[in-house]
């Protein structure tokens, strides 16, 4: 139950920052670098989305750490650079620009890490009630 508030809590707290910076568009751009820079909405939205999905995954992997999981993360987050390497590259060259790793880094989180944790999570948890019943 605690992951899952913390979770949540994580969520909305990047939810928060994410609309913030949704709604006041371009200003803070603008401010810090007046008309040099034109930041797509693409990377904004890319960026968005890695910032929600971070509130997500640093819950589960501070509880997989916590429960001494580590060699399964080290090899869903290797798998994960590989993807992601391969990935950027492809959305860069079709088109998706500066966004393109930041879209990758998203898809292949959820794919490569996210997915996979949560099973285990779940696995490890069945495991452990089943072992602890009166």
């Amino acid at each position: 139950r605690l992951l899952g508030r913390v979770t949540i809590l994580g969520v909305l707290l990047n939810g928060v920052w994410v609309t913030a910076l949704l709604v006041a568009g371009d200003l803070p751009y603008r401010a810090l670098a007046g008309n040099a820079v034109h930041v797509p909405t693409t990377l904004v939205l890319a960026f968005a989305a890695w910032t929600v999905l971070n509130g997500v995954n640093g819950p589960i992997a501070t509880a997989l750490n916590a429960l001494g999981v580590i060699k399964f993360q080290l090899r869903t987050n290797t798998l994960m650079v590989v993807a992601n390497v391969a990935l950027s590259l492809w959305l860069i060259d079709s088109g998706y620009g500066v966004a393109g790793p930041i879209l990758a880094t998203v898809v292949c989180q959820i794919v490569c890490v996210l997915i996979p944790s949560v099973a285990h999570l779940r696995h490890l948890s069945t495991r452990v009630s089943s072992d602890v019943q009166p």
